[in-house]
């Protein structure tokens, strides 16, 4: 038997963790109250309280608004530098060839 899987908003997500980090409530009490599952609440808090050391998701984004703009900005440098080693040379050597040719 298969079990269809949930799609939660991050807002959802920080309330969430919300009630369990900032109102003390237990973890399993706030999973019940919302109709989601305690390891998934587990994992979000897991993953909001290592954000809140610093430490970046490895993989999925970010629960924070602050590291979902870092891991944009980190996108966005990743695709840069590729298109400065990858396309730039690739282009250029077609325009010295073009050039040649004439």
């Amino acid at each position: 038997m298969t079990t269809k899987r949930g799609r939660y908003s991050q807002e959802f997500k920080l309330e969430a963790i919300k009630l369990v980090e900032d109102q003390g409530r237990k973890i399993p009490e706030v999973a019940n109250s919302l109709g989601i599952g305690k390891t998934t609440l587990e994992n979000w808090v897991y993953k909001y309280r290592k954000e809140q050391q610093g430490v970046m998701p490895s993989e999925g984004k970010a629960l924070t608004p602050e590291l979902r703009r870092i891991q944009e900005l980190e996108k966005h440098v990743r695709f840069f530098r590729s298109f400065k080693t990858e396309w730039m040379p690739k282009t250029a050597m077609t325009i010295l060839m073009r050039l040649g040719r004439q």
